[in-house]
């Protein structure tokens, strides 16, 4: 009887942990050179993709895929510090329909280098929420590195938000940007930012347990099994 009543508390747990999972609720992949979120959400609206510089916003990668590219008429900041104080970033606004979990945004950093020099780029990702006036303020972010003359290269940054206070149980408008900066100090056609498949993700409230309650879980699973055991010996 002990035994089926921790199954059944259990598999309730867990179903009730499992059964609201997070998703995407903005996409900019620069689809057409739109600036607006390519997904729609029920669980919130996502403003159109806007930038605090006049560059290019959505450049050509091949015939038919485009992101957005920073190439200016002056070098770009060479640090986050610079980026802040510029500043240089691209960012947009999230409005909930209901209380939400942030969990997560995600991006692809691109360096576009034929130059004959490597050098590096940064984004960083900060929000209302939080605050834009420090660097220790950044919800988190990454560099990357390209060789001289690489050309068009990626790699993709996972930001996990689920650790800061102020992006759970949010009900208001969050504005959120991604400021950047690069390291080839200068001007030119052949050094760029890129930037693609920003992606936010979140979960209703409800939906993402507390730590104590993923342990509760966990230790529930391991008396079980325990129990299981010893009743099949």
């Amino acid at each position: 009887m002990y035994l089926n009543k921790t199954t059944s508390l259990v598999a309730s747990l867990m179903l009730g942990a499992t059964a609201l999972q997070a998703q995407i609720v903005a996409l900019y992949d620069f689809t057409s050179r739109s600036a607006a979120s390519s997904v729609e959400s029920a669980l919130g609206t996502a403003s159109d993709m806007a930038k605090s510089f006049g560059v290019n916003f959505a450049g050509s990668v091949s015939n038919s895929t485009f992101d957005y590219y920073d190439r200016s008429n002056s070098p770009l900041p060479d640090s986050l510090a610079g980026a802040l104080a510029a500043p240089r970033y691209v960012t947009f606004d999230f409005t909930p329909a209901e209380a939400l979990d942030f969990t997560s945004f995600t991006f692809d950093l691109g360096i576009y280098n034929y130059t004959g020099s490597a050098y590096s780029v940064g984004a960083f990702l900060f929000s209302s929420a939080t605050g834009f006036d420090s660097i220790e303020a950044s919800l988190g972010g990454g560099t990357f590195d390209a060789s001289a003359g690489s050309g068009i290269t990626y790699t993709n940054i996972s930001v996990d938000l689920t650790g800061f206070e102020a992006l759970r149980e949010a009900e208001d408008t969050i504005t959120f940007r991604l400021y950047y900066y690069d390291t080839a100090g200068i001007s030119s056609s052949e050094a760029m930012v890129r930037l693609d498949n920003l992606a936010l993700s979140a979960a209703p409230a409800a939906a993402v347990p507390e730590p104590a309650t993923l342990a509760f879980l966990a230790g529930a699973s391991s008396l079980f099994f325990a129990f299981y055991r010893q009743r099949k010996a």
